[in-house]
């Protein structure tokens, strides 16, 4: 049985870019950007880790779209809260 030995150059050069990634999310999450400059960087970030998505293995991406489905699950409920105390309060102010 031949084993897949990965040299550890590979492994240095990806913590390094995932350090880098990592380092500017947090210095663009403490940025207050002009405009829709805020919405267009938080979408790059996003879509360049989505990215990832395109070589992943079966199992990786059902753990991603597990943890997705959860959180539009937990977004949902949270709307549907906000909505409905909103609702509440209309009714009570008329």
């Amino acid at each position: 049985m031949s084993e897949h030995i990965v040299p550890l150059r590979i492994y240095v050069t990806i913590f390094l870019a995932l350090l880098v990634g990592t380092a500017f999310t947090v210095w663009a999450g403490f940025r207050d950007f002009p405009g829709q400059l805020n919405v267009i960087i938080a979408l790059t970030i996003a879509g360049n880790a989505c990215r990832a998505l395109l070589h992943a293995r079966s199992l990786q991406l059902t753990t991603y779209l597990g943890g997705l489905y959860f959180c539009v699950i937990l977004a949902g409920n949270s709307l549907r809260i906000d909505l409905q105390r909103l609702l509440d309060q209309k009714l009570v102010d008329n």
